[in-house]
């Protein structure tokens, strides 16, 4: 999956696309500097994995259980980054 395509995917706890997570937490960064939280960025600290799901970068082990490459996680998001750059 390349960057653009990855913007557009939908984190499965939410609603939410890969794009406005990333932008979000743009946001909560600036307004909390010092205090923004890397682990619990907007509030939950299972973040990278449902970013990890939502860009297939994780198989899904029944109903509660996944496996997840991060390292792949990180190059797709990294790539889809990289699109949010393009866009600005």
């Amino acid at each position: 999956m390349d960057g653009k395509e990855a913007l557009t995917r939908k984190l499965p706890s939410s609603n939410v696309t890969v794009r406005d997570f990333l932008l979000d937490c743009l946001v909560k960064l600036v307004e909390e500097t010092e205090n923004f939280s890397g682990k619990r960025p907007l509030g939950n600290s299972d973040w990278m994995e449902q970013l990890c799901i939502a860009v297939g970068a994780a198989e899904m082990r029944g109903d509660d259980d996944c496996w997840v490459d991060y390292d792949a996680g990180r190059v797709i998001l990294t790539a889809a980054i990289e699109e949010l750059r393009k866009e600005g």
